[in-house]
């Protein structure tokens, strides 16, 4: 390695002014408000008894998505703020809650599968 190519240049140190982190802090909490949004729709529609239609579902389906985008935009632009590094672990979190309530339906399904193909035999 050519470490004089290195040297020609210094690493830029991002400075952090009120206005920089409050901006950063805005997008962190547009990010985690769009991770949740699309439970929050959904349990509206439900209390309300309203029957969601295709077109709410795949909106409101793309916010996660647009949320998870603003997340790393907020932690590759501003790498030291603390709401960024927050909603980070928020969808992380999210993301693993996800996945073992999704091996415990399965577990379920497989469970409920079994207990019925043994009781089938039974009945008649």
């Amino acid at each position: 390695m050519n470490n004089q190519l290195n040297s020609q240049f210094p690493p830029q140190e991002i400075t952090y002014d009120k206005e920089t982190n409050k901006k950063a802090n805005i997008l962190s909490l547009i990010s985690i408000f769009l991770l949740y949004l699309n439970i929050g729709v959904a349990l509206v529609f439900e209390y309300l008894k309203i029957e969601m239609n295709d077109l709410i579902e795949n909106v409101t389906g793309i916010f996660p998505l647009i949320g998870l985008i603003m997340m790393v935009y907020v932690r590759v632009k501003y790498p030291k703020n603390v709401l960024g590094k927050v909603s980070m672990w928020l969808y992380i979190a999210t993301f693993v809650i996800s996945i073992v309530l999704l091996v415990v339906a399965i577990v379920a399904c497989g469970i409920t599968f079994v207990a019925c193909v043994e009781g089938c035999g039974r009945i008649g």
